[in-house]
């Protein structure tokens, strides 16, 4: 890679042009090539070689041209069907088959498609970006990387009625244990995180957590739209939530 780099930075002699690169089938180089008149000058959102867990994104500057900085950008990608139980119809009658084909097929994959175009444009950035649009591009990345996160979460939560996975009980006992100490059984858990839901103003998401500080405690919550959960907390299972139009 080092050679097809050298090779595009000697060819460019002024102005800023993003250059897609030959890539592994999970990874997408970006190269976002600018010109300064001082080439000890850099971007000041550019460090020498960090990497960036908020947009995925690893840059280095190019050492014989101090001018250049190289990002890798990580590219996420739809889920495999794998994690759908069996298939689309399989949660039939409790979920149909054209429901759970639209949600993963076409508004997952939508936040996917805009999520990876959200980050490539973050990483072709400057000093010169303007704040609305570096604004606006944040809030692109935080709404579709939250529903590509939301939706992942999801995908993994589901099994057919049929599935010994649905038996709480057995398949997670721990859980069971920790949600009747908690909540008083399964039953008053499922009316407490059903009354959450029907609280959320618009979309959302209810969430069961558990806290990753002190002793773990069970939480419910709910965010807005496609918001992720937060850092302190480590997300269980959770179910989406809109309110009906008819």
């Amino acid at each position: 890679m080092s050679t097809i780099v050298e090779q595009v930075l000697r060819t460019l002699m002024k102005g800023t042009s993003p250059y897609l690169l030959p890539h592994q089938p999970d990874l997408q180089v970006l190269l976002s090539l600018s010109i300064s008149l001082d080439p000890s000058q850099s971007s000041p959102s550019r460090s020498a070689t960090s990497p960036s867990s908020e947009s995925n994104t690893t840059c280095r500057r190019n050492t014989s041209f101090p001018s250049f900085h190289v990002c890798c950008i990580i590219s996420h990608y739809l889920p495999s069907t794998d994690i759908i139980p069996d298939a689309y119809d399989a949660l039939e009658p409790a979920i149909s088959k054209q429901i759970m084909e639209l949600h993963h097929s076409k508004h997952h994959q939508t936040y996917v498609t805009n999520l990876n175009k959200a980050l490539s444009a973050e990483a072709t950035f400057t000093s010169l970006t303007s704040i609305p649009q570096r604004i606006a591009n944040q809030a692109a990345i935080r709404f579709n990387g939250g529903g590509h996160i939301n939706h992942s979460l999801f995908w993994e939560n589901l099994a057919p009625v049929s599935s010994p996975a649905t038996n709480a009980v057995k398949s997670a006992p721990k859980l069971s244990k920790a949600i009747e100490a908690q909540y008083g059984g399964l039953d008053k858990f499922k009316e407490k995180f059903n009354t959450a839901l029907l609280g959320i103003q618009g979309s959302g998401w209810g969430w069961l957590v558990k806290s990753v500080e002190g002793e773990g405690k069970l939480q419910i919550v709910t965010t807005k739209d496609q918001d992720p959960v937060t850092a302190d907390v480590v997300p269980i299972f959770g179910k989406s939530f809109e309110p009906c139009t008819s």
